[in-house]
């Protein structure tokens, strides 16, 4: 079978998600081709992490998109930016005539997929079954308020009318979303795991030593992709407010590439701390074994992100590499961190209480141990899992039994149960 992979974004975890299919499809012995943008194919993120696959599949380029000011991430928000993405997407069915169809990062494309402008007959005409990921999505949350109720279910209800086989999403919130709607949103709504790769562990001191971090002291690592949302400020703010509470080898490492706003604060606002050497920076693009890296070259992994009630993949790499996290007290990081005891957490806007967070985080460090919960968690977001989940409907349609590697959200929950027992 020919399966078409579409995804013209090239910055965050993107490209990472489409590297795991091409791994999944060509597993099951299907021709791959990969629909993306030009400026895809020339970033870096392209060359990290699919190029080493170049031989697995087949890159079908996109024109007309553009980025946005800082040359970091397309355009592909907003209605103008969808209806771009949906007018490639139709281009791309067009050109591979596929018979499965993944669309790794769904989000506004879903809701307008039902809209009379082809997209259900170009999957018709080429006999393709597609399969979406929603990240993110504030609508999924429960909010008070008829309005949001309304919106909610009109937003889901256009989804559910598109041509999709299945609609993933990584947060079992937006799942339990998706099932309240019923109907066939509650038919093709899954659950999907934040995944990590499953690499040799290292340890702390030659993980520091193979990204360039001072071997003593400790570190508190904000990992992948550094930008400001991450609660740069809030944990900056703590190293301030610590003082004698905190040891003068205590640091802040930002590990991952750097958006430019980070930069200039790294100068300005953050310029203290990274000349007293508290705040300390990888500036560089991670494959999935770096970011692995990076977590075992962490005492602690923060993820104490304001506003974000989303998953993350920064506290999935921590429970891999078996590290203690600190995260923020709302949405799926504060529940995945108290069902699976993955470490603390904090309210990004009460300034105190994060610099208590950050001392008595760092201080437990060292007599953290992994719950089994925890050990449960980590098979269950791992690549194998992550890529069974993912072509379930394409091995039905190949014939194929379910994969052995499948593990469900209920299985990963048997841990939680049996701690609680």
């Amino acid at each position: 079978m020919r399966v078409l992979i579409f995804e013209p974004q090239f910055m965050g975890h993107n490209l990472v998600h489409v590297a795991r299919l091409v791994r999944g499809v060509r597993g099951l012995g299907c021709e791959a081709v990969v629909a993306t943008s030009r400026q895809a194919i020339r970033s870096a993120e392209f060359a990290l992490h699919l190029a080493p696959l170049a031989s697995d599949f087949r890159a079908l380029p996109l024109d007309g998109f553009t980025t946005d000011r800082h040359a970091v991430r397309l355009q592909t928000g907003g209605l103008r930016g969808a209806t771009r993405v949906y007018q490639a997407l139709k281009s791309a069915i067009a050109r591979a005539a596929p018979d499965h169809v993944y669309v790794p990062y769904g989000n506004f494309l879903a809701r307008i997929a039902a809209a009379p402008f082809g997209l259900t007959s170009a999957l018709r005409r080429a006999g393709a079954e597609a399969e979406t990921l929603i990240v993110g999505g504030r609508y999924l949350y429960p909010r008070p308020g008829l309005q949001h109720r309304w919106r909610q279910w009109l937003l889901l209800e256009a989804i559910s009318r598109g041509p999709w086989r299945s609609v993933f999403h990584l947060d079992d919130a937006a799942y339990g979303a998706f099932q309240r709607h019923g109907g066939r949103m509650a038919r093709v709504g899954k659950l999907l795991p934040e995944p990590v790769g499953e690499h040799p562990l290292t340890r702390r001191v030659d993980a520091r030593h193979a990204l360039g971090l001072p071997g003593a002291g400790r570190l508190l690592a904000v990992i992948g992709l550094i930008e400001r949302r991450k609660g740069l400020d809030a944990l900056t703010s703590a190293l301030r407010q610590a003082g004698g509470a905190l040891k003068p080898t205590d640091r802040l490492a930002l590990i991952g590439p750097q958006h430019p706003e980070v930069t200039r604060l790294l100068s300005t606002d953050y310029a203290d701390l990274v000349a007293a050497g508290r705040v300390v920076c990888v500036d560089r693009r991670l494959t999935e074994a770096d970011m692995v890296r990076a977590a075992c070259a962490a005492d602690v992994v923060a993820a104490v992100y304001p506003h974000h009630p989303y998953a993350s993949g920064s506290l999935v790499v921590a429970a891999r590499a078996r590290r203690p996290v600190l995260g923020s007290s709302t949405g799926w990081i504060r529940r995945t961190i108290d069902q699976f005891q993955l470490g603390r957490v904090c309210d990004p806007a009460d300034a105190a209480g994060v610099c208590r967070a950050v001392v008595e985080s760092l201080a437990g460090a060292a007599r953290y141990q992994p719950s089994p919960a925890a050990e449960r968690l980590v098979e269950f977001v791992g690549d194998r899992n992550y890529i069974a989940l993912w072509t379930a409907r394409l091995r039905r349609r190949m014939g194929l039994g379910p994969s052995p590697d499948m593990r469900s959200w209920d299985w990963a929950l048997g841990g939680v149960r049996r701690a609680a027992a």
